[in-house]
């Protein structure tokens, strides 16, 4: 389902506005906000939520993805207290006749998951019934409270300033929509459920007829990631400056010897890519999975950091950088923005661009056993290098889904624009 949000929001990140004054906020740009959400018509639970500058085949497909991933870091990084684990392959996807849902790519990618779409008839409201209470429910919950809304319809709105009262940044609206749907949404008594709450509905069904498992993480790359061109050597495979190793790599150098191969990688989590071998695709991990369990943009991030805290030094330890990139988490406030749900407004080039030019200008060495996390021979240590106090972030360790429940489809989604 997509729809226009009723809110105006300001563009650039609260940090920025902080510094303004009120003549240089008047001149900040605002922009209407689409809403991709996907929610369980059996449970009434939300599975994902997208903001996009405008509806799109691509925040179509990153809302389904998200449908089938625990979106937990994203909660509990916009400071929910509950978690949003639910995830699961959708058998039946109902969605209306907008742009974003008619799109070849989207088609084709829901179809190779083996999900069947249906596409509702238009000037039939009713049938939206579901998706439009929710919309209804998250305007209450989480935009009501603050000025910029633009109303359902131009006669609510009347001559209410809706562009000029603009309050919100991207990042502070998916905060209110998380903190919406993950706190309250889910966890309210639901009239249409008999008085049972998404939360418990969920829980309930999936006891007892499980849930269709979300597809391996090799299925999320190929059908997901954004794909590039890569050689292959010794060391592996190079990407986003982390060498990317496997048996079956390995194997298949010394059948056919080195080349540039098809890759695909998911910029949310670099810890694993997708490389094509004559035609099949295989899994292959990266050769140091603690520095790698990162988005693209967080780890470009971290990379610029090192090579600046580094920046004199031609090797350093890995228990030294390990801890530096452990400091500079822990006190991220921008992680949010690259959680999963805000506006994506970094195309697959410049996903591809950052890929091939995140370097680090040392090297980042073993050392002998007794050596503490944090401690090198020279760069010291860095505790009172890095600024402490914030409590640290969360990494995901794991590069593979689980597939442990059942694989029953019991249960239709709906998708609407």
């Amino acid at each position: 389902m997509s729809g226009t949000s009723p809110l105006i929001t300001l563009l650039p990140n609260e940090r920025v506005i902080e510094q303004l004054s009120p003549d240089e906020i008047k001149k900040l740009e605002r922009a209407r906000i689409w809403v991709t959400v996907l929610v369980d018509v059996a449970t009434r639970y939300v599975m994902a939520i997208v903001l996009s500058r405008t509806p799109s085949p691509k925040s179509a497909l990153k809302a389904l993805k998200l449908a089938m991933s625990d979106k937990t870091r994203v909660a509990k990084a916009y400071g929910a207290s509950a978690d949003w684990a639910a995830r699961g392959l959708p058998v039946l996807i109902a969605a209306d006749n907008g742009s974003s849902f008619i799109d070849a790519d989207f088609r084709e990618t829901v179809a190779r998951l083996g999900i069947t779409i249906l596409y509702t008839p238009a000037g039939l409201p009713q049938l939206r019934a579901t998706i439009e209470r929710i919309f209804r429910t998250l305007t209450l919950e989480a935009i009501a409270p603050y000025t910029g809304r633009t109303f359902e319809n131009p006669v609510r709105r009347g001559d209410y300033p809706a562009e000029a009262r603009a309050t919100l940044t991207f990042e502070e609206l998916a905060q209110a929509l998380t903190l919406a749907v993950v706190d309250i949404y889910h966890n309210k008594p639901h009239s249409g459920l008999g008085g049972e709450t998404p939360l418990n509905a969920w829980r309930r069904l999936v006891d007892k007829y499980g849930a269709p498992p979300p597809p391996d993480r090799l299925t999320m790359i190929v059908e997901f990631g954004i794909s590039a061109q890569a050689k292959t050597g010794v060391e592996g495979i190079r990407h986003a400056n982390f060498w990317y190793h496997s048996d079956d790599l390995q194997r298949h150098r010394l059948q056919r010897g080195d080349g540039y191969v098809e890759i695909h990688f998911d910029p949310d989590l670099i810890s694993a890519i997708a490389v094509k071998l004559e035609e099949e695709w295989i899994l292959v991990p990266a050769v140091d999975q603690v520095l790698s369990n990162v988005s693209l943009m967080e780890w470009e991030r971290e990379s610029a950091y090192l090579r600046k805290l580094f920046a004199s030094q031609a090797e350093v330890s890995r228990p030294a950088v390990r801890h530096a990139v452990e400091k500079l988490r822990a006190i991220d406030q921008l992680a949010v923005t690259r959680a999963g749900i805000t506006p994506q407004l970094i195309s697959d080039g410049a996903l591809r661009a950052a890929a091939e030019n995140t370097m680090i200008n040392f090297a980042i060495v073993d050392v002998a056993d007794g050596v503490e996390a944090g401690e090198s021979t020279s760069a010291g240590f860095l505790s009172n290098q890095i600024p402490t106090g914030e409590p640290e972030r969360p990494v995901d360790q794991s590069t593979t889904s689980d597939n442990s429940q059942p694989a029953k489809r019991s249960r239709s989604w709906r998708i609407e624009d």
